[in-house]
């Protein structure tokens, strides 16, 4: 199993925080592929992460 398929079996949804608290997803994005590709994400898996990420936020 690998870090995203972790993280999604832990948290199906989970919030990730950028900068001084902030969820806008513009202050999300770099931070949240970054810990991906950190934790051996492969660059397709931390985009489709942040696609969800990106399509709860705006409520989809």
């Amino acid at each position: 199993m690998d870090y995203v398929e972790e993280v999604a079996e832990r948290d199906p949804a989970p919030r990730w925080i950028g900068p001084a608290g902030s969820t806008a997803i513009e202050d999300i994005t770099p931070r949240v592929i970054d810990q991906l590709l950190h934790h051996g994400a492969s660059p397709e898996d931390a985009a489709e992460q942040w696609l969800t990420e990106a399509r709860a936020a705006v409520g989809e």
